[in-house]
């Protein structure tokens, strides 16, 4: 791999009596960032929600059992604080992995994410749908499981999915397109208050359909 060449900036900021190691000081900008965009949003446009979409292993070992990359130290993103801090209003882990993985298990995943101190924030898991006939794991049985461990957890803030991409509905590809109109969504539901404005409650939007 190659170096990330941060390393006269880093020298810079060493220079002017910068005490953080290289890690916690690329943390520290990230987190900075994430923190300034989010106050920024919430001044201009207070109703938009802000989320991110990490990594879908925190930590090696969090939860037990899990192996993969560690993005805290590999990729220096912390999105357990940035929840924890308030600064976004959702975080959407990316858990790319069938539910009988047991290394990187999707329902083990989709638990500690969600059970995360919250404060009000919500989880809103991502589901690798192109992935959808890829192998004997990636059924469309598979991602109704993933779905169902997803809402199993509404209860702790798990109320939504994210899915990736949007070409297998184009397709309809193993009917994947009629699972999400008669099994997943098939009742309309408003998404969870962002959470600046949950006490504010909204009129439903109205849709006129022009043209084909």
């Amino acid at each position: 791999a190659t170096p990330f060449p941060d390393n006269a900036t880093y020298a810079e900021y060493t220079a002017m009596g910068g005490l953080l190691s290289l890690e916690d000081w690329r943390r520290n900008n990230v987190n900075t960032l994430v923190e300034r965009v989010s106050n920024e949003i919430r001044t201009v446009k207070p109703w938009v929600r802000f989320g991110i979409s990490p990594f879908g292993i925190y930590r090696p070992g969090m939860p037990a059992g899990i192996s993969g990359l560690d993005q805290y130290n590999s990729l220096f993103a912390d999105p357990v604080k940035w929840k924890a801090q308030g600064w976004v209003d959702y975080l959407a882990p990316q858990l790319y992995w069938p539910s009988t993985q047991m290394a990187q298990a999707y329902g083990t995943l989709i638990d500690w994410w969600s059970k995360l101190p919250e404060n009000g924030r919500y989880t809103f898991a991502g589901n690798y749908l192109s992935k959808l006939d890829s192998s004997a794991s990636w059924t469309v049985q598979e991602f109704q499981t993933q779905v169902a461990l997803s809402r199993s957890l509404a209860g702790s803030g798990s109320l939504g999915n994210i899915f990736f991409h949007i070409d297998p509905l184009k397709k309809n590809q193993s009917g994947i397109r009629d699972v999400f109109r008669n099994d997943f969504y098939a009742v309309p539901a408003l998404s969870p208050p962002v959470f600046a404005l949950v006490n504010e409650p909204v009129d439903p939007p109205t849709v006129k359909l022009e043209g084909s």
